[in-house]
């Protein structure tokens, strides 16, 4: 799993090239996933990426996270065509659109897209519907670019309660279940957090570790 980079769209051309590896090693059965959200497809990485992936035939699968805001951009600044997956037959490749807030047609369109990179076929852009309740980032301010009733409105379509419902209707889970779960997630996530910050710094000589195969000094 190698990590996104805070650089927009500069983990596309990276997905790209592992999954151009995995052709050239000729490892079948194996492909790339790589995700984004909708504002990274104005960059111009995106559109190369793709192009690029299209014309060898990569074993990639390229999932479009739209969220409808991007940033702080609303679809309609940010593409003429509000429907990310439409642009994929340009490219030469099949496109679909889904709703990312159900996880079982989620897995389903995933899935399917994986099967289809890893039997050979080539690339494809599906694209997850969704929504972002909270700002951007710590430094973003979302009150000044959308209301508090346009997230209210979204709320009826959260995805962790409506599967909740999904579950305990289907009786995968009861009541029980359901609040042990959510009281495991939470010491999990903030063990991990406690353990992640009490992590040291690391050292100044470890700047160049895992960035270069064999020697990277310039005079060597």
């Amino acid at each position: 799993m190698m990590s996104f980079s805070s650089i927009l769209a500069a983990q596309i051309p990276h997905a790209v090239g592992a999954a151009y590896a995995l052709k050239l090693r000729k490892e079948a059965g194996r492909a790339v996933l790589v995700t984004f959200g909708e504002g990274t497809t104005s960059e111009g990485e995106w559109h190369e990426s793709l192009n690029f992936a299209s014309i060898h035939k990569l074993p990639i699968v390229f999932l479009c996270e739209n969220n409808k805001w991007a940033i702080s951009t609303p679809i309609d600044r940010q593409m003429g065509n509000p429907n990310v997956f439409e642009r994929a037959p340009g490219y030469g490749m099949p496109g679909e659109q889904f709703n990312g807030f159900d996880p079982l047609e989620t897995f389903e369109v995933v899935d399917r897209a994986m099967k289809r990179a890893r039997s050979g076929e080539g690339p494809s852009l599906i694209e997850g519907m969704c929504y972002r309740y909270l700002s951007h980032s710590t430094d973003d301010d979302d009150r000044t670019y959308r209301t508090r009733e346009e997230i209210e409105k979204e709320r009826a379509f959260d995805p962790v309660p409506c599967f909740e419902k999904v579950l305990l209707e289907a009786g995968v889970m009861n009541a029980a279940q359901v609040d042990q779960l959510k009281k495991d997630v939470l010491r999990e996530t903030n063990e991990a957090t406690d353990e992640a910050e009490a992590m040291p710094f690391p050292e100044p000589k470890d700047l160049y570790t895992h960035l270069y195969e064999g020697a990277w000094e310039p005079w060597q």
